[in-house]
C-alpha cells in the first residue's frame, strides 16, 4: 500500500471513531443522482447513538462502554443495564447519578423526563438533574426517545392514596384489569386527613367464571420492573380487606349479583379496608326472618313512594310471637358490612335504625310482641330514620325499645315549668349506669332541693316530688313515650301511678335500682 493510500485509511478511522464516540445528533448524508433530465435528492438522518453516562463512568458523556442498545419490537427504545456498587458510588454527593446523553452535556435527559414524577432527590443537593439512585443495584435503564422519557428499575412509588385495584376494571370502563395505574383504579381519599381513606363506587354485576368473583387488592407502593416479560409497574406493597399483606395470587373478593354500590374505608393505621354495601332499599330484619337480610328468607323490603322521595313502605304477614324470648326483635337496615373473623369473611348487617330512629346495632333492636298473626305495613321515613307500624283496622300494636339504661323519670327535674318534668331521654334524663361489682344493680347521684310545691301548672297540689323508674319506651300511636314503668316498691305502675318523696332537706341523693326484684331505694349522702 504507497503513503497516501495508508494515510487515507488512518483519516478515515479516525474520523469514524470520533463520531462514535461523540454520537452527533441529527447527521444527514445527502445522495445526489441524475437519470436523463430528473435529479432527485435523498437525505438520510443518522441514528443518535445513546449512552448513559453518570458516577459509574466517571461522568464521561460518551463513554462507549454504556452506549444503550435498541430494544427489539420497541421503536425508539433503548436499554442498558449497569453496576452500581460500593465503589463506583460517587462518595461525595452519597448515591449513584445518571443522565441519557447523546454523547454530549448538551443533548442530556435526567431528573426533569423521569417517568416517575416527583423524580427523587438527593438530600445532598448533588446531581445537577440527574437521576438520584440511592442504592447499589443492578440497573437497568429504558429510554423512550420518542417522548423523551427515562424509566428504570429502581423506580418505587409510594402511592399518595391507597388505590383497590384487580380483575373489575375491564368491567367498569376503567381500563385493564390488574393494571396499576390511577387510571384503571379506585383510588381512595382522605379529605378530613384522618388516616381513612375512603371511596365510593357502583360495581358492575358479575359475569365472569370465577366461584369467588372479582378479585380486589388494595395497593399502597409500586415498583418498576424491566424482566424478560417486559418493562411495566407492578405493585409491591398490597393488603386484603382484613388488613393482612397480600401474597402473590392472593385477593379478596366480591360478587355482586346486580350493579352494587360499594363502600370502600381504609385505614393506613390497621390496613383493614371496611366495605359497606348500600342497600338499594331498605330492609326490615330480625329474629323473624332468622337474622338474614335476605327477602327470600322473610326480610320486609321498603318500597320508596311514588311520591314522597323519603318514605319506603312494605307489608308483611307477621304470625303471633311464640319464641323463647320477650317478642319479635327488628331494625330497619341500610347497609351490609363485610366482617371477618379469622380470615374469613361474612356479610352482616351495617348501618341500621331502631323504629324509634335511635341508631342500632350491638343488641340494639326494637321489640314487638303479638298475640295473634297481623298483616302489618311498615313505613319507613329515612329524614329522620323513624319508623311507623300500621295495623289492620281495628288492632294496635306497642313497638317498644329498651332505654339506654334504667332512667328516673318525673317532677324532680322541674325548675320553672311543668315541661321541664318528664325527661325520658336526652339533657336532663337520669339515666342511671351498672353498679361495679353488681350487675343487677344500676345507680344514679342527683341534686334535689327541698320540695317545695309550684305556684302554678297541674302539680300546684302536690306535697313531693313525682318518681317512677322505666326501663323501656314504647308507641302506641302518638310517638315514644315512657314504657315499662315501676313504682319504688318494684310495682308496675298502673296509669298515674308514681311514688311521691317528699324531700326535706336539699343535698346530694344517692338512687340504686335492682333490675332482679325492681326496688328502687335511695338514700341522702351529701
Amino acid at each position: 500500500m504507497n503513503k497516501i493510500a495508508r494515510m487515507t485509511s488512518a483519516m478515515v478511522f479516525l474520523f469514524l471513531l470520533a463520531m462514535a464516540l461523540v454520537g452527533c445528533k441529527g447527521e444527514t448524508t445527502t445522495a445526489t443522482t441524475t437519470a436523463g433530465t430528473t435529479t432527485t435528492t435523498t437525505t438520510t438522518e443518522a441514528e443518535t447513538t445513546w449512552y448513559l453516562a453518570g458516577n459509574f463512568s466517571g461522568y464521561v458523556a460518551d463513554d462507549s462502554d454504556y452506549v444503550m442498545s435498541p430494544v427489539t419490537g420497541m421503536d425508539g427504545w433503548y436499554t442498558i443495564t449497569v453496576s452500581l456498587t460500593a465503589d463506583n458510588r460517587d462518595n461525595a454527593y452519597d448515591g449513584h447519578y445518571y443522565k441519557v446523553t447523546d454523547g454530549t452535556w448538551t443533548t442530556c435527559y435526567g431528573a426533569s423526563n423521569y417517568a416517575m414524577q416527583p423524580a427523587p432527590v438527593s438530600p445532598t443537593g448533588g446531581g445537577l438533574g440527574s437521576v438520584w439512585v440511592y442504592e447499589n443495584m443492578d440497573l437497568t435503564v429504558m429510554f423512550d426517545s420518542n417522548t423523551l422519557t427515562i424509566y428504570d428499575n429502581s423506580m418505587v412509588e409510594d402511592m399518595e392514596n391507597p388505590r383497590i385495584y384487580g380483575d373489575f376494571s375491564a368491567a367498569m370502563g376503567l381500563g385493564s384489569d390488574w393494571s396499576s395505574d390511577a387510571s384503571a383504579n379506585l383510588v381512595l381519599t382522605d379529605p378530613d386527613e384522618d388516616g381513612i381513606y375512603e371511596g365510593e363506587w357502583t360495581i358492575p354485576a358479575y359475569a365472569g367464571t370465577s366461584e369467588n368473583g372479582y378479585s380486589f387488592d388494595v395497593a399502597t407502593q409500586r415498583q418498576y420492573y424491566i424482566n424478560e416479560w417486559g418493562n411495566y409497574w407492578g405493585v409491591t406493597v398490597q393488603y386484603l380487606f382484613d388488613g393482612s399483606a397480600a401474597g402473590m395470587g392472593q385477593s379478596s373478593y366480591l360478587k355482586p349479583t346486580t350493579d352494587t354500590v360499594y363502600h370502600f374505608a381504609y385505614n393506613s393505621t390497621t390496613h383493614v379496608t371496611t366495605v359497606t354495601e348500600i342497600l338499594a332499599s331498605p330492609i326490615i330484619y330480625g329474629d323473624f326472618s332468622g337474622w338474614s337480610l335476605d327477602p327470600a328468607n322473610g326480610a320486609i323490603l321498603l318500597v320508596q313512594s311514588a311520591t314522597e322521595e323519603d318514605l319506603y313502605s312494605g307489608t308483611s304477614t307477621i304470625p303471633a310471637y311464640t319464641g323463647s324470648g320477650e317478642a319479635y326483635m327488628m331494625a330497619v337496615c341500610l347497609t351490609k358490612q363485610l366482617y371477618y373473623w379469622e380470615g374469613v369473611g361474612s356479610w352482616g348487617a351495617g348501618e341500621q335504625y331502631l323504629f324509634s330512629g335511635d341508631a342500632g346495632g350491638m343488641g340494639k333492636v326494637t321489640y314487638l310482641y303479638l298475640d295473634e298473626a297481623m298483616e302489618l305495613t311498615f313505613t319507613y321515613d329515612a329524614s329522620d330514620n323513624t319508623t311507623e307500624i300500621t295495623p289492620p283496622a281495628g288492632k294496635s300494636v306497642g313497638p317498644y325499645e329498651y332505654l339506654s339504661g334504667p332512667t328516673l323519670y318525673g317532677t324532680f327535674t322541674r325548675v320553672t315549668m311543668d315541661s321541664e318534668c318528664w325527661i325520658l331521654e336526652g339533657t336532663g334524663a337520669a339515666v342511671m349506669t351498672a353498679v361495679s361489682g353488681d350487675a343487677t344493680k344500676y345507680e344514679v347521684t342527683l341534686q334535689l332541693n327541698a320540695y317545695v310545691a309550684p305556684t302554678e301548672g297541674y302539680y300546684t297540689e302536690d306535697t313531693g316530688y313525682r318518681f317512677l323508674l322505666v326501663t323501656t319506651k314504647a308507641d302506641y300511636g302518638w310517638g315514644y313515650y315512657a314504657g315499662t314503668q315501676y313504682t319504688f316498691d318494684g310495682n308496675l305502675a298502673g296509669m298515674g301511678g308514681y311514688t311521691n318523696i317528699t324531700i326535706t332537706e336539699t343535698g346530694t341523693y344517692h338512687f340504686v335500682y335492682d333490675s332482679v326484684t325492681h326496688i328502687t331505694t335511695y338514700e341522702k349522702i351529701g
